[in-house]
């Protein structure tokens, strides 16, 4: 695994800002060489484990590369800008691009093969003023999930004035690509702007709620296009995609 900033799990107030981790203009800046074809492997930008305050602002994080190729789509194997597991935590004004792997890891989770910012535990989430592109799984068959901001939070998040946009898959994919996707907890989702194309027969959802029971969620003037055209196949897409209805 490689890892460009790692807070341990211990309490306390963190601040994490104006770093540059891998390089703005320099592909595989920071890169697991390494197929790991019967292995896990992972490469994050920043990483999280610590409780208390956390504030993570004015980073960029560019041109990272999992060469993971394992087949398994089971066998886990990510590339995440900046993830969290704990904490009161805010992530603002972060410049997140060029994220690529190269596996058949399938999960939709916190622990998906391609994400830009992943936070989860059962805390406050402010996820605000972030842009997140170029993010990539290039296996040729993949069909798990590459998502720009992934939350799973308590009560009062807000996910606000994000710009996310060209996340892509390999021609032959039928992966999921989603620009925010809300898992559990009761957030604000306004003043995004989400931009996803391609031409392949994947689905495309600008924002993906779960639906889940006790996760009320506020979406508001956000702004999702979705475009692109297929040669063959299809699978629907939607700026908006909320999977159950006990919301």
């Amino acid at each position: 695994d490689i890892y460009g900033i790692y807070k341990s799990a211990v309490a306390g107030t963190t601040t994490i800002s104006n770093n540059t981790v891998g390089s703005a203009s320099s592909a595989n800046s920071l890169y697991a060489s390494s197929q790991s074809t019967g292995n896990t492997q992972n490469v994050v930008g920043i990483s999280n484990s610590g409780t208390g305050t956390i504030m993570i602002s004015g980073n960029t994080i560019a041109n990272l590369t999992n060469g993971s190729a394992n087949t398994n789509t089971n066998t886990l194997g990510k590339i995440n800008g900046i993830e969290s597991a704990n904490g009161t935590i805010s992530v603002t004004n972060n410049n997140i691009h060029d994220l690529i792997n190269g596996n058949a890891y399938i999960a939709a989770s916190q622990y998906s093969s391609v994400c830009g910012i992943s936070l989860y535990g059962s805390l406050q989430k402010t996820v605000t003023g972030n842009t997140v592109y170029n993010l990539s799984n290039t296996y040729d068959s993949f069909a798990g999930n590459v998502i720009g901001i992934f939350l799973t939070a308590g009560l009062g998040n807000r996910i606000s004035a994000n710009f996310i946009h060209d996340l892509s898959v390999a021609l032959n994919s039928s992966a999921i690509i989603s620009g925010i996707r809300a898992v559990s907890g009761s957030s604000t989702i306004d003043n995004n702007i989400v931009s996803l194309s391609g031409t392949n027969k994947t689905y495309f959802i600008g924002i993906y709620e779960i639906g889940a029971a006790g996760s009320y969620n506020n979406i508001y003037f956000n702004t999702v296009y979705i475009g692109g055209s297929q040669s063959s196949g299809s699978n629907f897409s939607a700026a908006l995609y909320s999977e159950s209805a006990t919301n």
